[in-house]
């Protein structure tokens, strides 16, 4: 979102941003602006997933109900003057799924996962009851047809009948579910791939990027990011494991690969070959010199829409591994910028990693062929004029209604 934002006014559109939370000093991007609406930022997430806990005895990390009352966006709204509304992620308590009938302005929203159709989930792995209406949440281990899944479906149904809405998605994946979806069948859904500064994010000679990291010159280095935690089974770290296990009886040179892992700080301890927790990163150009630092980023995930670690690695010249599902076979071209896997199979997630490894040259054609891809493909300002003309269209065909008083 924030990539966009300033992309856009780069464009000369007068883009204003709002978060819950404010972390950067950007003055075009609004947040809390007391202690105490900064301090319910933090806390909104827990009280929103109460219920799920008092009713069902869980609380999915992933799984948001968005009934917490919140009228930052409304006042925003009210206070300015916008021609349009662009929605990105609205979730852990942001805006309560009955102020978008009341935002009054054409809208359009980006889908950075499958919350917006589906009863609470932001993916469903397995689970197609998004198509005719959730129930019986197997997230919420539930077997009741009224469950909060029944309850957030429902109110999406009767609160968002007749917005103005347009539907983004970044991958031709997240565009079929959504096209598939009861809420969403009959909406304008177009797909706008993710983009970033290919300026900022662009190769570091990898002996310099070692040396400022303290990673080895000789090595072999695999990178995988973790966002909380390597437990988070959505990202696949189970099958890294997998797949270094068939590394080590395929691979001739396996004592010279070493695993880094950003954004978590700590978890596997014997993997069979030496590992390293990096922390979280927030700085762009520590993330630059780490992608830089690595010959491969490895990205196993189950389910994922359009994940921003492989653009950015790929913008760094550095090829992905990944399993040919959901959003990545809009990202990587098999055997050209990446790998992709056959779904699931640790073994041919282990013949990716040594299909590059194994062969200096290839793994050069390969990594320039990246850099070219994300050069023509992801760069911001080409995002930003994608949806700039798709503005114009909204604004041009849409009718702007009162907002609702109930």
């Amino acid at each position: 979102m924030l990539r966009l934002h300033r992309a856009l006014r780069k464009l000369g559109v007068e883009s204003e941003a709002i978060v819950q939370v404010k972390a950067g000093d950007d003055a075009d991007v609004m947040g809390p602006d007391n202690k105490v609406a900064k301090g319910m930022g933090y806390v909104r997430p827990s009280i929103d997933k109460l219920p799920a806990y008092l009713l069902h005895k869980k609380t999915p990390a992933s799984f948001d109900l968005q009934w917490l009352p919140n009228k930052t966006i409304l006042k925003a709204v009210r206070d300015g003057e916008y021609d349009l509304i662009h929605l990105h992620w609205l979730c852990e308590g942001f805006v309560p799924i009955q102020n978008l009938r009341k935002l009054g302005l054409p809208i359009v929203w980006t889908l950075h996962d499958m919350w917006a159709f589906t009863g609470g989930c932001n993916y469903t792995v397995d689970c197609e009851k998004y198509k005719e209406g959730c129930r019986k949440c197997p997230q919420l281990n539930s077997r009741n047809e009224n469950d909060l899944s029944n309850w957030v479906f429902s109110r999406k149904l009767k609160y968002w009948a007749n917005l103005d809405l347009s539907i983004v998605t970044p991958s031709h994946w997240l565009a079929g579910c959504a096209k598939a979806s009861k809420l969403f069948k009959e909406r304008r859904i177009e797909v706008i791939q993710n983009g970033l500064d290919t300026s900022v994010y662009r190769p570091i000679r990898k002996e310099l990027a070692r040396e400022i990291l303290g990673l080895p010159e000789h090595k072999k280095i695999i990178l995988f990011g973790a966002v909380r935690s390597t437990s988070d089974s959505r990202k696949g770290f189970h099958y890294v494991k997998g797949a270094l296990e068939v590394l080590k009886k395929r691979y001739a040179d396996v004592g010279e690969v070493e695993l880094c892992v950003f954004g978590a700080s700590e978890g596997e301890d014997d993997l069979g070959i030496p590992i390293r927790y990096m922390g979280r990163i927030h700085d762009d150009i520590m993330l630059v010199l780490l992608y830089s630092a690595a010959d491969i980023f490895l990205a196993p995930s189950i389910v994922d829409n359009f994940p921003n670690t492989v653009i950015e690695s790929m913008s760094c010249g550095v090829p992905a591994v990944a399993f040919n599902a959901s959003g990545f076979p809009d990202m990587i071209k098999h055997k050209h910028t990446g790998y992709l896997a056959e779904a699931y199979k640790e073994g041919d997630l282990a013949d990716g990693i040594i299909w590059l490894l194994e062969n200096v040259e290839r793994l050069k054609s390969v990594s320039v062929a990246c850099r070219q891809e994300a050069v023509e493909k992801y760069c911001s300002l080409k995002q930003a004029n994608n949806y700039l003309s798709l503005y114009q269209q909204v604004v041009r065909s849409g009718e702007c209604v009162t907002p609702s008083s109930n």
